[in-house]
């Protein structure tokens, strides 16, 4: 925990330690939650179930869940830090989802060590199923799309490709927003790139039957047809 609170606040938030690059920082702290998460619901499980119930005990137990959220938080802000400089991708989101429901999942821990009848394992599961259900009918790419054209000061070769490649069609509507209004202030060669976007979309859903109908790429067709029209 202690060196968890130095590399958060030793060179102040939000500024990467000279001996890391973004991603090592993101990636190590992740990694080292991951281990710790493990080991700590372990250790938990463990000695609730093959100790009698102590002041002591549930009292170290308690210390341990702490500890376990004081590495959540430092990996949320490396992560965070990270997709501050290199924009969020859906890997990034999946991360902050995890350690979102790793923090569920430790209050249901600390709960179990109050409370012995507490259905722990049915617990985690539930929340595991609600979160990621929650997830996946939000339309992350939509958020991912959003929130980089927010924080991104230009759209260069790289970008394009990761907007018009790496993401689904959910977001193609923001994107072909987006890209639109800025179609002026972009090169000749990132605007081709667009035009090659908008085209594939429309090509993809006329090829479409009724057996392989996908509703994200019906309204993005409608929306690169608009944008045709203009």
């Amino acid at each position: 925990c202690a060196i968890q609170i130095m590399y958060l606040f030793n060179n102040g938030l939000f500024v990467l330690p000279k001996e890391f690059t973004f991603a090592q920082y993101a990636r190590r702290g992740f990694f080292e939650l991951l281990v710790v998460t493990v080991i700590n619901i372990g250790l938990i499980v463990i000695c609730t179930s093959l100790f009698k119930e102590h002041k002591a005990l549930k009292a170290i137990l308690t210390i341990m869940t702490i500890c376990t959220y004081i590495m959540i938080f430092s990996a949320a802000y490396r992560m965070l830090l990270y997709t501050s400089a290199y924009h969020l991708t859906f890997f990034r989101l999946l991360v902050l989802l995890f350690l979102i429901i790793d923090f569920f999942v430790l209050a249901g821990v600390i709960i179990s060590v109050y409370n012995s009848k507490f259905p722990l394992f049915n617990y985690c599961v539930l929340i595991t199923a609600i979160f990621y259900i929650g997830f996946s009918l939000s339309k992350p790419d939509v958020f991912i799309a959003d929130y980089n054209f927010k924080h991104m000061e230009s759209v260069d070769k790289m970008n394009m490709y990761f907007l018009t490649n790496e993401l689904s069609y959910d977001a193609a509507p923001v994107i072909i927003n987006y890209l639109d209004e800025i179609k002026d202030q972009i090169s000749s060669y990132e605007r081709l790139d667009y035009i090659d976007y908008l085209n594939d979309i429309i090509e993809r859903q006329e090829n479409r039957g009724i057996r392989d109908y996908n509703l994200s790429l019906k309204m993005a067709s409608d929306t690169a047809k608009e944008y045709y029209l203009e």
